[in-house]
């Protein structure tokens, strides 16, 4: 490897550079495929071994692989580092590079240095996926050629050769993919902000700093679109663009009023049309809404894929009703921030699912909600389920309340069936683990997706 020179401030023609991907996960390889178009000589550094990375390094033959615990180091021989959300962004290797002199990009930066559209970028500690969902819907049912991408699993850098200047491109944005951003969309959407990802970022400052990025660079003609109801999403507001507040308990741009939901002083739907349960889906609703409206969507059709959506895979997703028992699907809530909206949007008595491996945030204000429902019974997965599972029994019994059921399962065939044991006829049965998947699962999705086949196998 040739002895790099200084990096410009920044690269627009890659061929022949020496990069690094940090990461060979699927936003690493979506990464290095879209470098490898443009020339640039690979290099993918991951802590994996060759043998578990047999898949990935046989579908990247031309590039050169750094495998192993010092996978990360030396990335002062690059010209070009690009890190993905395996390696924070304060990370020391990452540190090292910068005052070496290297420019360290990400996918999401190649992105928007390259994007001739207009784009909408959503982020927030719950909602974002829903949210970018539900915006890419209205706007495709009121007649624009949409692309939806970024931490919602699809890589923007996939799409972009045929993204056109008229286009609009709605990205989920976690704070890892906005941390060292150093441009915002022209639409900004923050669906709230609070404690997560504390295995990853060094604290609550740090992670609510990272997300700052969304608003901090754009220009006077950007839009902000802000939850008036979340106290942490209000320093937002003092960036350049425009504010537009949504709230479902006080006067907003985008309300919740005698029943409907209302944009800009015009009704949309009544709020008992969405499919989606919980107050915090209608705050969805509303963001989304006024994102819609920002580039000339009217009500009908914003109306129409609001009332028509069922959910993000994953995301508090209605599986239907079997045997008179409703089942729903939130496997994305991997913290107990994600899991509070969902058990408190249930109204029938629960039966709910949850436990996985932590990821050190304390559970007692999620025992509170759970306590404060109709509960049945719980599945507890472990090892988080036995945690959770104590602070849920001091919960009962401070509200001077029995204990539900409880469960604990001990392989993952028997998760369905422990909860339909508990359940009755016009029971719901929740899973929002409030945990990550690790252990019986990859991965939230997958354990989304072995709930989903499960509860089809119920006979209705």
């Amino acid at each position: 490897m040739h002895k790099r020179h200084r990096a410009p401030k920044r690269y627009t023609e890659l061929k022949g550079l020496q990069v690094a991907v940090l990461g060979a996960g699927v936003e690493g390889t979506s990464s290095a495929k879209w470098l490898l178009r443009q020339g640039a000589e690979v290099t993918m550094c991951d802590r994996r071994d060759r043998k578990t990375l047999a898949p990935v390094i046989k579908e990247l033959p031309a590039v050169t692989w750094r495998l192993g615990p010092s996978h990360a180091e030396r990335l002062a021989n690059f010209d070009l580092v690009v890190r993905t959300q395996s390696r924070p962004y304060l990370s020391p290797q990452i540190q090292r590079a910068l005052r070496a002199g290297v420019q360290v990009t990400s996918m999401t930066k190649l992105f928007f240095e390259r994007n001739p559209a207009r784009t909408i970028g959503v982020t927030g500690t719950k909602g974002k996926g829903t949210t970018s969902s539900l915006i890419a819907k209205m706007l495709r049912a009121g007649g624009k050629r949409v692309w939806l991408g970024g931490n919602i699993g699809q890589s923007p850098l996939d799409f972009l050769s045929r993204v056109r200047p008229t286009d609009v491109v709605v990205l989920e944005l976690s704070s890892y993919q906005l941390q060292d951003l150093k441009c915002s969309p022209d639409v900004a959407v923050v669906t709230n902000v609070t404690a997560d990802h504390l295995d990853y970022h060094r604290s609550v400052r740090e992670y609510r700093s990272a997300k700052r990025p969304l608003t901090k660079y754009q220009r006077r003609t950007g839009v902000a679109i802000l939850n008036a109801d979340d106290p942490s999403s209000r320093p937002f507001a003092k960036d350049p663009g425009r504010v537009r507040w949504f709230s479902t308990r006080q006067p907003a741009d985008a309300t919740l009023r005698d029943g409907w939901l209302v944009v800009r002083g015009r009704r949309i739907l009544r709020a008992d049309d969405l499919k989606l349960p919980g107050e915090h889906n209608r705050q969805n609703v509303l963001a989304a809404a006024l994102a819609a409206t920002e580039f000339g969507i009217g009500p009908r059709p914003i109306a129409k894929a609001a009332k028509d959506f069922r959910g993000q895979p994953y995301h508090l997703e209605y599986l239907g009703t079997k045997q008179g028992v409703r089942y729903f699907n939130d496997s994305y809530a991997t913290n107990e921030t994600a899991a509070i909206p969902a058990v408190a949007s249930i109204d029938a008595p629960l039966v709910l699912i949850v436990g996985g491996q932590g990821k050190g945030l304390a559970s007692d204000e999620l025992a509170k909600t759970i306590a404060g429902k109709d509960v049945r019974g719980i599945v507890a997965i472990p090892p988080e389920g036995a945690a959770i599972v104590r602070t849920v029994r001091a919960a009962f019994r401070k509200a001077n309340k029995p204990v539900p059921e409880i469960v604990t399962v001990g392989r993952k065939e028997r998760i369905v069936p422990a909860a339909r044991a508990l359940a009755r006829r016009g029971d719901t049965v929740l899973l929002s683990p409030a945990a990550t998947s690790f252990g019986w699962f990859a991965n939230y999705t997958e354990r989304g997706r072995y709930f989903t086949e499960q509860v089809k196998r119920i006979r209705a």
